[in-house]
């Protein structure tokens, strides 16, 4: 098995990113891989697999997403041409040409911290059931929920989580999680039928 891999990530740099590949790995080209990518954790498309070692610090491959290409040759020559003709990066091309759904979900879900459940028991004994930061820390009440939830439910959440924070009475925790493109399109089909 090669020590190396060179993997395209969608950014917006026209290069391929070399990782090291951990012995209970077995990466395939064409395949998807998760990596970590400055601060965050990104899917790639592994473009070609070497034992050239690199000059500089590798960071091994988080975890292999795919035992089988999803990209064959030909589609990978394809890319090539693409990025070459309008002189776009590799892996933003790649990214194009996989299902939307083979994306890792980011977000952030919230919860109360103590002082959070203090302020939200005083509230509910003070506050109108139209007042904003009261819906929001009673919704926070039940359960942790995702900001894009709370937007979406609620009217100005995005302002009141954000003076909520700088008080101290809620915290973030960020979330990342795989998109299974096959679980997505059978829960498609179920809500279909």
């Amino acid at each position: 098995m090669p020590e190396f891999c060179d993997v395209a990530v969608p950014v917006p740099l026209d290069m391929v990113f070399t990782y090291r590949v951990p012995a209970d790995a077995a990466p395939v080209v064409g395949g998807r891989v998760l990596v970590p990518f400055r601060q965050q954790r990104m899917t790639g498309i592994v473009v070609e697999l070497h034992d050239r070692k690199p000059a500089v610090l590798t960071k091994n491959i988080i975890s292999v997403l795919d035992p089988a290409p999803v990209l064959d040759d030909l589609l990978l020559r394809l890319a090539r041409w693409i990025a070459g003709y309008y002189c776009a990066p590799l892996g933003e091309v790649l990214r194009g040409m996989l299902p939307l759904a083979s994306e890792i979900r980011r977000g952030k879900i919230y919860s109360l911290t103590d002082a959070g459940r203090d302020a939200t028991r005083q509230l509910l004994l003070e506050a109108g059931a139209e007042d904003p930061v009261a819906q929001v820390l009673r919704a926070l009440e039940a359960r942790p929920l995702s900001a894009a939830y709370l937007a979406k439910k609620l009217p100005l959440a995005d302002k009141v989580i954000r003076s909520l924070e700088k008080r101290g009475f809620i915290f973030p925790e960020q979330i990342e999680e795989n998109r299974d493109p096959l679980r997505a399109s059978s829960e498609r089909l179920r809500v279909e039928l």
